[in-house]
């Protein structure tokens, strides 16, 4: 085989210590928002990955040696390696658990949090009238311009 397996065990044992020495200043907080939260987290690297790599033809070696970008794509690599660690020991530890609640059982942090202006709960009241889709899950998004773009202003057609 070509691959260098000693190579991944030092990856992968480097990853373990990564993660523990980042476990004792942040604890617990990737899975704060439960699984959806864990998984906008994967996908927040994955798209900086693709959209480098979109640049390269999705040669993903030819962009990791050529990309001079802030944050390496070694580093995204690393990061959404370690992510998915964090989420399948997740899920290894307690495979039959529930996955924990996010926001402790809200739709959106702690009201502390200065930004969040949201109500504690969204009711059937206050999204009655908004556009769902196939799965009842309601559309928020601004509707797509002629071009396929997306805008919030609103168009002269009307």
């Amino acid at each position: 085989m070509s691959e260098d397996y000693e190579k991944l065990r030092a990856i992968a044992a480097d990853d373990v210590v990564v993660l523990e020495e980042k476990g004792r200043g942040y604890g617990g907080s990737w899975k704060k928002r439960g699984g959806v939260g864990a998984m906008m987290m994967l996908a927040r690297k994955w798209d900086r990955l693709e959209i480098v790599a979109e640049r390269y033809g999705y040669d993903i070696f030819k962009a990791i040696r050529e990309a001079n970008d802030e944050e390496s794509l070694l580093d995204t690599l690393a990061d959404l390696r370690r992510y998915l660690l964090l989420v399948e020991g997740e899920v290894s530890r307690n495979p039959g658990a529930r996955a924990p609640e996010p926001f402790n059982g809200h739709l959106h942090p702690e009201p502390s949090a200065p930004t969040m202006t949201a109500p504690d709960r969204m009711t059937a009241e206050s999204v009655r009238g908004l556009p769902v889709d196939e799965h009842g899950i309601v559309q928020l998004s601004a509707p797509a311009t002629e071009e396929g773009e997306w805008s919030d202003e609103e168009s002269d057609d009307e």
